[in-house]
């Protein structure tokens, strides 16, 4: 899909489930079932192809979600 990796599209995947996903860097490693420095590559590689975005709230976990298509 869309040429990603294993490990690319297990992320996508997961935080398409969620359609939000708030869970912690080890949480999303783990249900994921891969390193936190995979899930870390991953993310910030997924996010550099603009397929998710990361909000960063003050005080709190990162928060993943999926870009619209069409951008």
């Amino acid at each position: 899909m869309y040429g990603l990796n294993p490990y690319q599209f297990r992320l996508y995947a997961h935080i398409a489930r969620r359609g939000r996903c708030y869970s912690s860097l080890q949480t999303i490693a783990r249900i994921c079932k891969m390193s936190v420095r995979k899930a870390q590559y991953g993310l910030k590689e997924l996010e550099s192809l603009g397929m998710i975005k990361k909000e960063i709230p003050k005080g709190k976990t990162d928060v993943y979600e999926l870009t619209n298509r069409e951008e």
